[in-house]
C-alpha cells in the first residue's frame, strides 16, 4: 500500500466524508475535523488539506485493495474474530491528526512509509483494562490527573516495524521529521468478550422464554417497589432479627412455665414479683436471689 493508493481510492470510490474517509488535525490539543464543501471528498480537496497539515484516514481499505483484503481474511482465520483495517496518512514536520485516546479493539500498527513517534499509556486500574467501548479524547494533562495510567512509553516506528496496542491502552502519534508517514492499523476483537457472548445468549434465551410463558409477559406487581431493592434490605434484616428474638422469648417462657409447675406455693410466694424482671415465677426467684 502506498500514498498514491490513498488518493486513488478517493477518486475511484467517490469517498464520502465521515463514512469512507476522515480528514482531521490536532490543534491546541484538540482534534479538529475538516469538513469538505460537499459530503464527497475529492482528490484535489484532500491533497490541499494534506498539504496544510491534516491527516487523512481511509476507512476499511480492505474493501478497495486486494492485498489488504487478503491480509484481513487470513488474520480472521488466525484470530477467530472479525478483522478490519484503517490507513493513516500524516504529513511531516511533527503533525498529528488525533488526540490521545484508547480503542475498543486490539490494534496492530504496521508502519509502511516514513516514521512516527508513539506515546503509549498502560492502564493500572483493573476497571480500565479491556474496555468494551472506545474513550473520548484526552489531553496529556488529563491523563496525568487520572493517576490510573503509567508514565507514557515513547516508541519510534520505522517502515516495516509493528506495534501492538491492546484495548484500553491510551496512545497518540506524530511524525518525526519532514517525511510524511503512512501506517496501516489492523483491528480485531470488537465486542468479542465473554460479556458480549453472554449478553447475546441471555437476551435470546429471555426472548424465547417470554414468548412461551405468559407469566413473564404479565405486568409487575403494583407494590413491588415497596418491598424489593436494596433500600428494603435493612428493614427485612431487622424484621428477621425481631422474629428470631420473639421466637427465643416464647421458647424461654415455655421453659419458665414448665419450671413453675415444679415450684412449691411457698417458693412462689417468697419471691415478690418485679415487673422489670423477666417473666415467669422461676426466673423471678432466680433473679431475686441473685
Amino acid at each position: 500500500m502506498s500514498i498514491e493508493d490513498i488518493f486513488r481510492v478517493l477518486v475511484e470510490t467517490e469517498a464520502r466524508n465521515g463514512i469512507d474517509v476522515d480528514v482531521c488535525k490536532l490543534k491546541n490539543g484538540k482534534r479538529q475535523n475538516i469538513m469538505p464543501p460537499t459530503d464527497r471528498v475529492t482528490r484535489a480537496w484532500a491533497e490541499k488539506q494534506y498539504a496544510a497539515g491534516s491527516t487523512i484516514r481511509l476507512r476499511c481499505p480492505q474493501q478497495h485493495l486486494d492485498q489488504i483484503h487478503s491480509l484481513c481474511q487470513g488474520l480472521e482465520d488466525e484470530f477467530g474474530a472479525d478483522v478490519s483495517a484503517n490507513a493513516y496518512l500524516t504529513p511531516g514536520e511533527g503533525e498529528q491528526g488525533f488526540a490521545p485516546h484508547y480503542d475498543d479493539v486490539d490494534v496492530f500498527i504496521l508502519q509502511l512509509h516514513g516514521e512516527k513517534r508513539w506515546q503509549v499509556w498502560t492502564p493500572r486500574d483493573e476497571a480500565l483494562k479491556l474496555p468494551r467501548y472506545s474513550s473520548d479524547d484526552y489531553t496529556c494533562e488529563s491523563i496525568d490527573q487520572l493517576h490510573k495510567y503509567s508514565i507514557p512509553i515513547t516508541l519510534h516506528l520505522a517502515p516495516g516495524e509493528l506495534l501492538y496496542l491492546p484495548r484500553g491502552f491510551i496512545h497518540q502519534a506524530q511524525t518525526i521529521n519532514q517525511e510524511s508517514s503512512l501506517h496501516l492499523t489492523i483491528s480485531t476483537n470488537r465486542l468479542n468478550s465473554w460479556t458480549d457472548l453472554l449478553e447475546t445468549l441471555l437476551n435470546n434465551g429471555l426472548q424465547a422464554a417470554s414468548s412461551s410463558h405468559l407469566n413473564l409477559r404479565s405486568s409487575l406487581p403494583r407494590d413491588m417497589f415497596h418491598y424489593m431493592g436494596l433500600q428494603h434490605q435493612e428493614n427485612q434484616e431487622n424484621e428477621q432479627l425481631i422474629e428470631q428474638r420473639n421466637t427465643v422469648e416464647i421458647k424461654n417462657d415455655e421453659e419458665d412455665n414448665n419450671d413453675d409447675d415444679c415450684d412449691s406455693i411457698a417458693q412462689v410466694a417468697a419471691a415478690a414479683y418485679d415487673a422489670e424482671l423477666d417473666r415467669g415465677h422461676q426466673r423471678q426467684i432466680k433473679c431475686r436471689s441473685a
